[in-house]
């Protein structure tokens, strides 16, 4: 069984995170995140913020610097629909060792430009 994932935190009205799985990786970690438009406009969720967190089995934070985002489908959703991107996460240690983490979805960062954070 891998790393147990949650829903840290998320500040943005009309968008809802309804799946988060671990995805393999080699050098860094990844989450499929699926998000829901419950709102009145489409919308893109790769337009907005996402921050994950790691833990190792102790608790103790295991995040390394660097992240970002990609999809290979679709991220555009209309109202009550949803879509799945993919969120990287560098590792301080090998990401075997991430056993449980946490997705932050917001309205911050450098490429924020979703139409619910105006």
């Amino acid at each position: 069984m891998g790393p147990t994932g949650s829903v840290g935190q998320n500040t943005v009205d009309r968008l809802e995170i309804v799946a988060i799985e671990a995805a393999d990786a080699e050098d860094q970690f990844t989450a499929a995140v699926t998000v829901r438009n419950t709102g009145e406009q489409t919308t893109d969720i790769f337009d907005y913020g996402y921050t994950i967190t790691l833990y190792d089995e102790s608790g103790a934070d295991i995040t390394g610097s660097g992240s970002g985002s990609g999809s290979a489908g679709d991220t555009e959703v209309a109202p009550g629909e949803q879509a799945t991107l993919n969120v990287f996460q560098a590792v301080e240690e090998d990401p075997s060792a991430v056993a449980t983490f946490e997705v932050t979805l917001s309205c911050e960062g450098m490429f924020v430009e979703g139409v619910y954070c105006e």
